[in-house]
């Protein structure tokens, strides 16, 4: 797999975990396209992420 990321959280129960990685991938896009504005124009619609998540628990 080609450029994935892993990140081990901690969460209130109260917060559902698709709503945990949406939260994440909408505020990283918010900062990585901020940070690198003279990229924007080359970002596929300006789609960063792809729609899937892979979520395991304990």
């Amino acid at each position: 797999m080609r450029g994935h990321v892993h990140l081990f959280l901690s969460a209130p129960p109260r917060h559902t975990p698709a709503k945990l990685v949406n939260i994440i991938k909408s505020i990283s896009r918010n900062e990585i396209l901020y940070e690198f504005l003279h990229l924007s124009g080359r970002c596929c619609s300006r789609k960063l992420w792809t729609d899937g998540y892979s979520i395991a628990s304990r």
